[in-house]
């Protein structure tokens, strides 16, 4: 993943040729945990009538149909994010989910009709032969929402009056399950598995689908981050967030440009449209007065691939990785993005740091344990 200088590939070079003389030690495949193995890891983790054989069962499966070793390093990290997230709960309870759900409802009636229509809704019986006002007060999980709320607006006037508000379940819970993952790249997952996404929000409330999707979130992509830690902070961040931080931080140094900010977005998005950063206003000013040859549209073409694993071979990153070695006499490639953490789920101030820290903590105690 790290570029490097011309001087760097000769000095990578001539320790090739010193290699290839001498005789290479056999490769030895890194060990697997079997499900036994893994139920072990996970029992700590279990209330009484829980099965950990269960969830080892799922997890040893998910691994092995994304083609991932079950290794003491593969399965430690995603029992770790499992435990950050919902301490092994396919369904997890959220604490403040009623008062979410409440504070969406009083925001839609800030529409007089709309008002009139929701209060006449909630006072109504729902399948279960309780209003909808008394199933919201026992509302614990996603799923129960889910559940209330697809019922809630299967009545016509409240179903269009939700569109006309741009509300729908998916606006509000996005990410679900034992490893809570985005909906939308599950449901992107489930496609190159060849597997039906029609159904995916509900999959992730099993605790296969959960761990199945979370996985892969977590292990199905290249990096060749020197420590899982950094994957860790991509979980959180989104992919490549701390490969692209780290370009970041080098593009700061360089310019001198203290506003290029280190959250591991090199662009701006509004709506899914890309549009000019901080990052890319510093990188194109240190062109200018660098009298380096690239256009506008050509950064905006390789900053676009910003999610991708090749970013590191466009001319942009080559450029500014070299500078920055001729300058520093290193590379940065990895660092934990500067996020705080946003979400009608979280009550406290929390940072992207503070959840790689977290879940560092419970991977290197799982591994301990092996």
């Amino acid at each position: 993943m790290i570029v490097r200088s011309k001087l760097l590939l000769g000095l990578m070079s001539a320790a090739w040729l010193v290699g290839a003389c001498t005789e290479k030690p056999a490769v030895v495949e890194p060990k697997t945990l079997s499900v036994e193995r893994i139920s072990g890891l996970i029992k700590p983790f279990m209330k009484k009538g829980e099965s950990a054989d269960l969830w080892a069962s799922d997890l040893h499966r998910g691994l092995t149909e994304l083609n991932i070793a079950t290794t003491p390093d593969n399965t430690c990290a995603v029992i770790a994010i499992i435990e950050q997230e919902s301490g092994f709960k396919a369904d997890p309870e959220v604490a403040n989910i009623r008062q979410v759900l409440a504070k969406k409802i009083e925001k839609m009636q800030s529409n007089v009709i709309l008002a009139l229509a929701l209060k006449a809704r909630m006072m109504q019986i729902a399948a279960n032969g309780k209003t909808f006002e008394q199933n919201m007060q026992i509302i614990r999980t996603e799923r129960d929402f889910e559940l209330w709320y697809n019922e809630f607006v299967a009545a016509k006037y409240t179903m269009l009056g939700l569109k006309y508000m741009n509300m729908d379940v998916s606006d509000i819970v996005t990410t679900a399950g034992s490893m809570q993952v985005s909906v939308d790249y599950a449901r992107d997952v489930a496609r190159r598995l060849g597997k039906p996404a029609s159904n995916i929000r509900e999959e992730l409330y099993t605790r296969p689908g959960g761990m199945l999707y979370g996985s892969a979130h977590l292990l199905s992509y290249p990096a060749d981050y020197s420590k899982m830690y950094y994957r860790f902070a991509d979980y959180n961040a989104g992919h490549y967030a701390s490969r692209n931080a780290a370009f970041q931080k080098m593009v700061m140094n360089l310019t001198g440009v203290k506003t290029v900010g280190l959250d591991g977005d090199l662009l701006s998005y509004k709506n899914g449209t890309a549009s000019t950063s901080k990052t890319q206003q510093a990188i194109l000013a240190y062109s200018i007065k660098q009298k380096w040859p690239i256009t506008p549209e050509s950064l905006m073409s390789d900053l676009k691939r910003e999610k991708e694993p090749d970013f590191i071979r466009t001319q942009t990153y080559q450029h500014i990785a070299e500078q920055y070695h001729k300058q520093f006499g290193k590379v940065l490639t990895e660092q934990v993005p500067s996020i705080v953490l946003k979400s009608d789920k979280i009550t406290r101030k929390l940072t992207t740091q503070w959840y790689a820290d977290n879940v560092q903590r419970r991977y290197a105690n799982c591994l301990t344990r092996v």
